[in-house]
């Protein structure tokens, strides 16, 4: 599992403070700094000349500076760094006013592995920079200002500090030292790491099984843009510095929840939650073995069919697909709501937690059957969330999305576009209804006043059919919004003097291999109104055996409508306003 953390030691931390946390990203920014001009030895000197920081200078020269996680050309250590012309800001707790054991015994493990297991020195030398010393050193000098200020740390994260008085909510300790780098203060004990939401996801072990998934896929990634070349040998360019990172593609379904600018609200379930809502939810991602593929509009067929049908591994599909829709629906930015005061804790978890929809950082939608009471999805009224430095976490025990409203498509042809793929014994036309041509004895109302006319083109069946791309495994309810022919005046009396319309039809679904497996892939004899606007209802609660959602082809089931032989006298043409399709879940 993936945690990138010491985590005995921070759980610990994490237990006492109730706040969440893990690794920063750090700036390595530089700033303008007030240098004293008095000042002669450098931070790093000052620092080993107090008697009382000795555990903190044996803490510093033990950590190498790492520009980035995965920073494998790291040489110097903190000692050198403060040794050095640039300037810092250092807030130094001093001896028996932290458990310094801790951090030493961190070094010593991760010196015991730097030959042996490289990666693991680097996660554990890199643990101790971040929760720690960054978060005692700034790159700007602040003694200008005597009114509460908030400073940037080098590991990215924001705290309080009155000069003289108090640095991250920890009292000041004697008077400041300065030096010809930098500042040095002196503080009555640990100045608290502030945990980010994503950070606090590494570190919080109920939420391990989500953490776990979103680091799965993981890779390690070579940055030639910000490496340092050297020379040609054997023909491959050899690099004096070699810069990596990690590319950690599933985080992006929580959005920037690792950000120290940002601001969420979000839900974590527990490890049991994460697992039964799996168990729950993967029935919308049930997979075939293959799948045809790439329509062609002249046959009506499929080309890529039989042995050159797209092969899947259902069960692999089934996971990712399912677990990455959990994912999209656990976070909220609080910048989707303008009247939000993101400096006011209370406004922004209350505004969430009655809105009466709320979008994810998966542009999915949760809606709140109660608003403007409690949304039931942060768990029963009584739990309340965990502060982290960018946003709320809600820990619940069921993870209650309606995946009808967040993974099913509200499916929506409009007939005037023709969106058809293929069409049998008729000829598709788009039309528009004007003051002029617009027959306002036929009720109802036509969208945008468009639709599409399919006439037969001669006295047997017609049929045209629509894609149904990206279906669930999953029930809808299909319909078709049918419109009399003489909803438009050009065609009054089309059928000829005195002959009313009678609008019969069939409807069928085809899967990609042109089966009808469903018993309900068939009806027959449906009636629309010839005097109004109809609703037609064609399938009720149908349910599609195998998910379309998430190939990496081409491939989906297609509705049928047919006007049946024999019925050319009374019925020339399906007016089509359009076709739509009603999520139903799968309860």
């Amino acid at each position: 599992m993936k945690r990138n953390k010491y985590s005995k030691i921070w759980g610990m931390m994490l237990s006492a403070a109730l706040i969440v946390g893990g690794t920063a990203a750090c700036s390595d920014d530089h700033f303008d700094v007030v240098v004293t001009e008095s000042a002669s030895a450098s931070l790093w000197e000052n620092m080993v000349a107090q008697s009382d920081l000795s555990n903190f200078v044996e803490i510093l020269e033990n950590t190498q500076v790492m520009r980035t996680d995965n920073d494998q050309n790291a040489t110097i250590s903190y000692a050198e760094l403060l040794s050095s012309s640039q300037n810092f800001s250092v807030w130094a707790p001093v001896n028996d006013s932290y458990d310094a054991k801790r951090y030493l015994d961190i070094l010593k493990e991760a010196k015991s592995v730097k030959d042996t297991d490289p990666v693991r020195f680097r996660e554990l030398n890199r643990d101790v920079e971040v929760q720690f010393v960054r978060n005692h050193i700034s790159r700007t000098n602040y003694e200008a200002t005597a009114a509460p200020q908030t400073v940037r740390l080098m590991n990215d994260k924001r705290c309080e500090y009155t000069v003289g008085d108090s640095f991250n909510g920890v009292k000041m300790q004697g008077s400041t030292i300065p030096a010809s780098n930098g500042v040095l203060h002196k503080l009555s004990g640990l100045s608290p790491f502030s945990f980010n939401i994503f950070d606090y996801l590494a570190e919080n072990p109920e939420w391990s099984a989500v953490n776990e998934y979103v680091h799965s896929q993981d890779t390690l990634l070579f940055d030639e843009s910000s490496s340092i070349e050297g020379t040609i040998i054997d023909g491959e360019m050899v690099y004096v510095d070699s810069v990596f990172y990690t590319s950690s593609p599933l985080s992006s379904y929580l959005g920037s929840v690792s950000s120290e600018d940002s601001m969420y609200v979000g839900v974590m379930p527990t490890n049991d939650a994460w697992n039964k809502a799996y168990e729950k939810y993967k029935t919308y991602y049930q997979y075939g073995e293959s799948y045809d593929n790439e329509f062609n509009s002249e046959t009506g067929r499929f080309i890529n069919t039989g042995s050159a049908a797209y092969k899947v591994n259902a069960d692999s599909l089934q996971e990712v697909m399912t677990k990455n829709s959990m994912l999209s629906d656990l976070f909220f930015t609080a910048t989707q709501f303008s009247s939000i005061d993101l400096s006011d804790s209370a406004s922004i978890v209350s505004t969430i937690l009655s809105a009466d929809s709320l979008q994810s950082t998966g542009w999915d939608y949760i809606y709140n059957p109660n608003a403007p009471g409690r949304n039931p999805y942060f768990g029963a009224a009584g739990n309340m969330p965990t502060k982290a430095s960018n946003g709320y976490v809600f820990t619940v025990d069921d993870l209650a999305i309606d995946a009808s409203k967040s993974w099913q498509n509200d499916y929506n042809q409009e007939g005037e576009n023709l969106g058809y793929i293929y069409i049998s014994g008729g000829m598709g036309l788009s039309l528009s209804l004007t003051e002029a041509t617009r027959n306002d004895t036929i009720t109802g109302v036509v969208h945008e006043e468009s639709y599409g006319r399919y006439e037969r083109s001669g006295v047997g069946q017609m049929y045209v059919e629509f894609s149904l791309p990206n279906v669930l495994s999953a029930k809808y309810d299909i319909y078709v919004v049918l419109l009399p022919s003489e909803i438009n005046r050009d065609y009054i009396g089309a059928l000829g003097e005195g002959v009313k319309e009678n609008i019969v039809l069939n409807a069928e679904i085809y899967m990609d291999d042109d089966s009808r497996t469903s018993p309900t892939a068939e009806v027959e004899g449906l009636q629309a109104s010839s005097d109004s606007v109809t609703h037609l209802l064609l399938f009720k609660d149908f349910k599609f055996e195998k998910c379309y959602s998430g190939l990496e082809v081409s491939s989906f089931p297609r509705l049928r409508l047919i006007l049946p032989r024999g019925t050319y006298d009374t019925c020339r043409a399906l007016n089509i306003d359009r076709i739509y399709m009603v999520p139903k879940g799968n309860d």
